[in-house]
């Protein structure tokens, strides 16, 4: 099925149409309404929060905080779920140099004036892809993210801060250890994407294919130094509200 280009440069609201199997729904900026079936089970205790400096993460812009923050992540998952929390105020530079790898029932809360900023290098390899051939690398491949999951419940990226590629993030095919996406998540059902800036993202701010129940509301996405903003495919019961995408190519794409 041919994809759905639509893109409101500078606005606050987006309306998207929908074409064929992809079952998508957009609320008025009065609020968000539910698009129909999917309802996350497991709802994650509100005093589940794991700050992510109590796990060992410096934010100083300079330290790879990448293994403290998988580790609390970790811990939530442990605990059965929670939110991952990255502080703002001073020291709210998290150098996120490796791929963190998501759970279930995990949200990702970055609070304002914190920011989680993307290296050069140290990021999971692309997963092989006998179909690569038929269309361009960043759609043939989610691994190689700062953000990956896969046949996961009830995930979250909320908060007023921002996650960037900070430059590093590649546009085309990516060599070994380099990343092109910031959030990139395959089936997986219940996706909660508010209020957070994601920028300099590569090829992709963020990536999702196969997934139900979406819903995002205030999200701003700074790309059009590099390349799409929010791909979304494959992709059934979305509602997306107020946001704000300037791109430089999809923003965003529903296929």
């Amino acid at each position: 099925m041919r994809g759905i280009p639509v893109r409101r440069v500078g606005s606050k609201r987006l309306l998207l149409a929908v074409l064929g199997t992809t079952a998508l729904a957009a609320a008025s900026t009065a609020g968000i309404a539910s698009a129909g079936a999917f309802s996350p089970s497991g709802a994650i205790s509100p005093d589940a929060v794991f700050n992510v400096k109590n796990f060992g993460a410096k934010g100083d812009g300079t330290t790879n905080d990448a293994a403290a923050i998988q580790k609390a992540v970790d811990a939530a998952n442990t605990a059965g779920g929670g939110t991952v929390e990255f502080p703002g105020g001073t020291s709210a530079t998290y150098l996120t140099g490796h791929t963190i790898h998501l759970h279930s029932n995990i949200t990702i809360m970055v609070d304002g004036g914190a920011a989680l900023t993307g290296a050069s290098s140290g990021y999971d390899a692309p997963e092989s892809n006998p179909n690569s051939a038929f269309q361009d690398f960043g759609h043939s491949h989610f691994h190689d993210a700062m953000f990956f999951g896969d046949g996961l419940t009830n995930i979250g990226f909320v908060g007023s801060g921002t996650i960037t590629g900070n430059g590093h993030f590649i546009t085309g095919n990516p060599s070994s250890g380099q990343a092109d996406k910031l959030i990139s998540l395959t089936n997986c059902k219940g996706l909660t994407l508010s209020g957070i800036t994601l920028a300099r993202g590569g090829h992709f701010a963020a990536l999702i294919n196969g997934c139900d129940g979406v819903v995002s509301d205030h999200l701003t996405i700074r790309t059009a130094s590099d390349r799409d903003g929010w791909n979304i495919i494959n992709t059934s019961h979305a509602t997306i509200t107020n946001i704000d995408d300037q791109a430089n190519d999809d923003a965003p794409r529903v296929t």
